[in-house]
């Protein structure tokens, strides 16, 4: 806002922030409107689902 975009790399250097996060948070200042990420709604799987059939060939190998 007061840097522009030097301030964002600054931010992004001196903080370890991503400059997309500092964009987002000021597009949330500057229109009043909280972005709400559907985080929650992505798919994670366990490693163990990822990988269930190396693990089963390693055990069979071992």
């Amino acid at each position: 806002m007061g840097l522009g975009y030097a301030g964002q790399l600054l931010a992004q250097k001196e903080l370890r922030w991503d400059r997309k996060t500092i964009h987002k948070g000021i597009k949330e200042l500057t229109s009043g409107i909280t972005c709400v990420d559907n985080y929650s709604a992505r798919e994670h799987y366990k490693a163990e689902e990822l990988y269930k059939q190396n693990l089963w060939l390693q055990l069979v190998i071992s």
